[in-house]
């Protein structure tokens, strides 16, 4: 659910701001071998991690869960769990932040201004600046969109 209008950077690291302090996933590399990459691929197959963003109740439940040897089951942490939070969290912990692509790069809308995919009368030219390399389309909050044929989603479509 991203649409490129530009030729992605070519660094080791693709990841970018979603908003301020946050990363997203939605556009992501590594190298393969990368600290980043085993850390990602290490969490999300443990059965004992316990996100450190979760809210303390949350987090004492899990470590409970763990210490009484049951297993998490990651399909049970609440939606997004290995999303935005994880990939920052993970940049955070392996100094990696400043790897990190502007907000406008891949994220110029942000998911509160989705309307502004379908609003007619705009063009796509007015959500990017001349750095975005993607638009995040947000699929999963897009479903029930109009799509409007003289609005940015519409011009999109028409490509």
């Amino acid at each position: 659910d991203v649409f490129c209008v530009r030729p992605l950077p070519e660094t080791p690291y693709l990841f970018g701001f979603e908003k301020e302090g946050r990363l997203n996933g939605a556009v992501l590399a590594a190298p393969p071998e990368s600290e980043f990459v085993d850390y990602l691929n290490a969490v999300t197959v443990s059965r004992a991690f316990i996100p450190p963003w979760e809210k303390k109740k949350k987090r004492l439940k899990l470590a409970i869960r763990a210490k009484l040897g049951l297993s998490i089951d990651p399909a049970r942490l609440p939606w997004g769990a290995f999303g935005p939070a994880l990939v920052t969290h993970a940049a955070h912990t392996l100094g990696l932040m400043n790897e990190a692509q502007p907000i406008d790069v891949f994220y110029p809308l942000h998911y509160d201004h989705l309307s502004l995919l379908t609003s007619p009368g705009l063009a796509l030219s007015d959500l990017v600046t001349r750095r975005t390399a993607c638009i995040h389309l947000y699929n999963h909050k897009m479903a029930d969109a109009g799509i409007p044929a003289d609005s940015p989603l519409g011009e999109i479509l028409k490509i």
